[in-house]
């Protein structure tokens, strides 16, 4: 699977890496296992620095930005406080990420976690930290 993910229970942080092309399937899979079978945790980093987003067609990514806001509307308390950081290292990356913050964002009822996007991974790791450390 392009996708690996590890947890880390004492600081309540869950890390997604991505590789190669990623589909809707991939990305359904991935959160169905987060919420469904481990649990998840109050913080997310999603790493995307090494997607091959030219191999992924538009119309998929709008796909798992769909998977990924109705699978948030089926969970809306577990990660109640909690953040999501999307680390990005292009312009498509970063524009696909800010399209998926957005529509979130506009999400009734909202989702209780917070979403941002990096091209950084040193401040997406930095504002999930200031995180465990508030909460």
């Amino acid at each position: 699977m392009p996708i690996e993910s590890r947890v880390y229970l004492p600081a309540q942080l869950t890390v997604h890496e991505v590789y190669g092309g990623i589909s809707p399937k991939d990305f359904r899979e991935t959160l169905h296992t987060f919420y469904e079978e481990t649990g998840p945790t109050r913080d997310v980093l999603w790493d995307v620095r090494k997607a091959a987003w030219d191999m992924v067609p538009a119309t998929s990514m709008l796909d798992a930005i769909a998977a990924a806001l109705q699978i948030y509307r089926d969970h809306l308390g577990p990660r109640s406080g909690g953040k999501t950081a999307i680390i990005v290292s292009d312009d498509l990356g970063f524009g696909f990420a800010t399209l998926g913050q957005m529509l979130v964002r506009a999400l009734k009822p909202p989702i209780p976690f917070e979403i941002r996007v990096f091209s950084d991974l040193a401040a997406g790791n930095d504002w999930l930290q200031n995180s465990r450390q508030d909460g």
